[in-house]
This record gives structure tokens, sequence and C-alpha cells, in this order.
């Protein structure tokens, strides 16, 4: 997996994402958990966890993030504000331009630790972006049929 997968997906869910109303980020449909600001904010925590195992990359969240958007949370129990769309939009452009700089340098990055999930252990660099692509593309598909439930 190359770093052009990565830009291709990413690119992908900017643009939905940036062309959703900032007035529905928030609507949980019927049957679901979770809401598109979930799902996006999910998408940029895990990765921003997950880059952060590369050399070189420079975690951007603040700590905070964890706490709305790690696996088994839900906004139904939320009880402070998440944070704003529009900066979380601006994250995951800083995080694309942060993975993309690492990548035009002379040295190729390297992993720091391995990722381990259920089980399994992701040993390379292009092994995390392989996943962490996945990972969107899947919450991406979430976010897309939530908009469709929520028309």
């Amino acid at each position: 997996m190359s770093i052009t997968a990565f830009k291709f997906s990413r690119a992908g869910l900017i643009q939905t994402l940036s062309a959703v109303d900032p007035e529905s980020v928030d609507i949980i449909p019927e049957g679901f958990n979770n809401s598109i600001r979930w799902n996006a904010g999910h998408i940029l925590s895990a990765a921003d966890n997950m880059l952060a195992l590369i050399s070189g990359y420079q975690r951007l969240l603040p700590t905070t993030y964890s706490d709305f958007f790690k696996i088994g949370t839900s906004p139904r129990d939320w009880s402070t504000e998440p944070p704003e769309w529009s900066e979380m939009l601006n994250y995951l452009k800083q995080q694309t331009e942060q993975v993309e700089n690492l990548f035009s340098r002379n040295e190729k990055p390297t992993l720091l630790n391995p990722l381990e999930i259920r089980g399994i252990s992701f040993a390379t660099v292009e092994e995390v972006l392989a996943f962490i692509s996945g990972h969107e593309g899947l919450h991406h598909g979430t976010i897309k049929a939530y908009l469709r439930l929520i028309k």
C-alpha cells in the first residue's frame, strides 16, 4: 500500500464531509449508536493514534478527542460539547498534509512499534497505512449511509 492509496481515500472522505450540512452532523439515525460527527472524529482520532507509530509524525489532536471518539463511545453519553465541525475538517486536512510531507522526504519513515489489533500485528509502515485506509473506508461508508437515512 502506498501513500497514494491513503491520499485517495482521505481526499474522498474530505470531499464527502465538506459537503455535509453542519446542522445534520449530530443526528443519530434510528437503530444506530453514533452520528456523522462521531464517525468523522473516530476516523481522525484513530488515525492520529496509529500514525503516531510512524517516525516523524507529530500528533495533532487534543487529548480530549479520545474521550469523545474512541471505540465504545457514543454521542448519547457526551456530557460536554464535542469539537467544532470546522475544526475537525481542518484537522483532517492537516493530518493528510503531514502524512504527505513525511513521504516526500528523502528518508523513508519507519515504524516505531507494531500496531497490534485483535491479535494481529501490523509490522510495517505500509501495513499501518493500509489499515488506516481500510478503517476510514468502513466509516466513510457508514457516513454515506447516514446521509441517505437522515435526508
